[in-house]
């Protein structure tokens, strides 16, 4: 069955023209810039910015119309994204923010293209000077306003459709398959075989397609096309049931446009649990055929078929990764003992050791994620369980980059390796490769309130407040309708509430300060204090002994006591706080020790020199270089 034919794009004609100024062409309808012939790096959606200011030289576009133009109301950070795109262009054309020759930035509103086209080209939206009418033509002035706005009409119409056109990319969500098993453990399976199958479409297809987390999903399951195309962007949904009766599985799936109508592709299987990964397969391909894609040439993956009693417990497994590590390990556990030569079985493993104790089970984990690549070595997601290991337990900072990018280089689709590969570079102070692998994730895994929070963190930490406030704010918006635990909700509540808290302080807005402050405080209960705190003073009366009782019972990370210290001036507190953490490794947060603004007063103190040097932070990390230039390390 064929596809209907997309609506216009913003850079539909009149942009699909190639657009010359300078040396430059810029081709919108691909998204390829060249310099002088020679093509230049340039990433979609700051392509699509570039294509839109460059079609209307001299003249100011408004943020909010590239905010329509280019991301519609899909789910995102539209200020970050578009700030993350005028960078990147202005890396591409060599420009600068304080002395562009390109793109100039006008405070509070948007941008102007200062680089006329080249002889010859019109631009899009500003148009050439009209000659002087003729006396003909001044007869027809009556009617020509009309015209002019039917046709602006026209124009205006074409560009809100495509808001809602399909992307050159097709994006898939898959949604929880609803399952005909009635007890807790058929469920469990059920949902083990939807985030398999995901992974399975997101492999496969790295770049022709684009398949959104499972979280995601989660967010939206049981809404309609409509909404899905909405909140998620996503082109198509592939949704279906599974039964199972003792070893046997049985599914039904379907593939739909999220624009509505019939089922483009539907099918029945049943098969004994040990064969499913063939069932998968199938999947795959009728979803490739249906849309065009071509499968990689060396096909489906070789690996070793798992017993329908150990691929029954890796399910089980899989799906408590989600909320539940403990239970998840004891399932693994049994699925490796069942399966010994299953790949996947040993990373589900490494990766649910994470949830039971971080680093003082590492042997295990470790043991894990090498015996995964061991069996398979263009596993993905062992790469990353390995790189995970190397970079929060052993503190192996160049070999665990290395684990990333390789994990990154097989499995390019999934978003939680962009979004731990962002925790690593924000780490080192590479702020901007963060918050572009972080953006990556988000792309893929729009409405996770993970990455949500998480984002608003890599912005404070790069030092951009503003956006940091703004995507805090964001984030607790989609915390309320998140269908995690409440567990889950409130630890990403005290999060984001922190990062906001200290994101304000940096701006010295105290009014959003004692705000976060009162969310923290009702969050533990304390909402008949929380309505009595009028200024920070009152507020940080409250937190100091909370903090101290929570430290001391260890449900609170030191690091979160010593930002606190920091900040009333207890340095020495503060310090003897983060070296006992550094000991006992308790906190990953301490990864982030260099690039903390929080602790910026206590650079110049040699203690914390040599925490650096605890948490074997490479030399010639950005921010140990920042520190070293700024004579504030010995």
């Amino acid at each position: 069955m064929s596809e209907p034919s997309p609506l216009p794009s913003p850079l539909s004609s009149p942009l699909s023209s190639p657009l010359s100024f300078d040396d430059f062409e810029l081709r919108p309808d691909s998204g390829e810039l060249f310099k002088a012939g020679s093509p230049v790096k340039l990433q979609p959606q700051p392509a699509r910015v570039l294509a839109i200011l460059a079609s209307r030289p001299g003249q100011v576009v408004e943020r909010e119309e590239l905010r329509k133009l280019v991301w519609g109301e899909a789910f995102l950070d539209f200020d970050a994204s578009l700030n993350f795109c005028v960078k990147q262009i202005r890396q591409a054309l060599g420009d600068s923010a304080t002395k562009p020759r390109f793109i100039e930035t006008i405070p509070r509103r948007g941008y102007r293209f200062l680089m006329p086209l080249r002889s010859g080209q019109v631009p899009a939206v500003v148009s050439a000077p009209a000659p002087r009418p003729t006396k003909l033509e001044m007869g027809r002035r009556s009617w020509l306003p009309l015209l002019s706005v039917a046709l602006l009409a026209g124009v205006l119409l074409i560009l809100v459709g495509s808001r809602h056109a399909r992307s050159s990319t097709p994006r898939l969500v898959v949604l929880p398959l609803e399952c005909r098993s009635g007890d807790p453990a058929g469920r469990q399976i059920c949902g083990g075989i939807t985030e398999v199958l995901t992974a399975e479409l997101a492999r496969h297809f790295p770049r022709d397609l684009k398949v959104i987390a499972p979280d995601s999903a989660r967010v939206y399951a049981g809404k309609s096309g409509p909404e899905l195309a909405h909140r998620l962007d996503a082109t198509h949904v592939l949704s279906g049931e599974a039964a199972i009766s003792g070893r046997r599985l049985r599914m039904a799936v379907r593939l739909v446009p999220t624009a509505g109508g019939q089922a483009l592709w539907q099918h029945s299987f049943e098969t004994d649990f040990g064969d499913a990964p063939v069932l998968y397969s199938q999947i795959v391909r009728g979803v490739a055929e249906e849309l065009g894609l071509s499968l990689p040439a060396s096909g489906p993956r070789e690996e070793a078929k798992p017993s329908s009693e150990g691929y029954e417990a890796y399910l089980r497994g899989r799906y408590l990764l989600q909320s539940q590590p403990v239970q998840a390990a004891a399932s693994l556990q049994e699925a490796v003992l069942l399966d010994p030569a299953y790949a996947p079985a040993y990373v589900a493993l490494s990766l649910a050791m994470d949830g039971v104790e971080q680093c003082p089970k590492m042997a295990v984990k470790d043991a894990a994620a090498r015996r995964a690549i061991a069996l398979d070595p263009t596993l993905g997601e062992a790469h990353f369980a390995l790189a995970q290991n190397l970079f929060h337990c052993y503190l192996d900072w160049e070999q665990a980059g290395r684990e990333f990018q390789r994990a990154l280089a097989l499995d390019p689709g999934n978003a939680h390796t962009y979004y731990a590969y962002a925790f690593y570079l924000a780490g080192l102070g590479r702020h901007d490769e963060a918050i572009a692998s972080v953006s990556q994730a988000r792309e893929l895994d729009p409405a996770s309130m993970l990455l949500g929070s998480d984002f608003s963190y890599f912005l404070y930490v790069g030092r951009r407040y503003d956006e940091a406030v703004r995507q805090a704010r964001q984030a607790l918006e989609l915390i309320k309708i998140s269908p995690e635990s409440s567990g889950a909700r409130s630890f990403y509540r005290f999060w984001t509430l922190w990062v906001l808290l200290h994101s304000a302080l940096e701006l010295k807005d105290e009014a959003t300060a004692v705000e976060a402050g009162r969310g923290l405080m009702e969050l533990y209960g304390e909402g008949e204090k929380a309505a009595q705190v009028r200024t920070l003073e009152d507020f940080w009366r409250w937190q100091e002994p909370w903090l101290q009782e929570r430290v001391r019972t260890r449900s609170v990370p030191a690091y979160f006591f010593a930002s606190a210290s920091v900040r009333s001036g207890r340095h020495d507190e503060a310090l003897e706080a983060l070296e006992n953490d550094c000991r006992t490794r308790k906190s990953f947060m301490m990864h982030f020790l260099a690039v903390e603004p929080a602790l910026d007063p206590l650079h110049g103190d040699p203690r914390f020199a040599r925490l650096l040097d605890c948490m074997r932070l490479p030399a010639d990390a950005p921010a140990r270089k920042a520190l070293a230039d700024h004579g504030q390390q010995r």
